[in-house]
């Protein structure tokens, strides 16, 4: 379970299903972004949150 203030993390499918890219919200902060893979999601957060 999360609460409000968690980092929202999720995939978006295209019509056919597949992955059209990674998507991370951070409700404390309003940022938020689009990725291309999930590899490209987890830097971001790294260099984010854990400098």
């Amino acid at each position: 379970m999360t609460s409000g203030s968690d980092l929202q993390v999720w995939q978006e499918s295209d019509q056919h299903g597949h992955i059209s890219c990674w998507r991370a919200y951070d409700p404390i902060t309003g940022r938020s972004a689009c990725f291309g893979s999930e590899e490209e999601m987890r830097i971001w957060i790294d260099k984010c949150y854990y400098k």
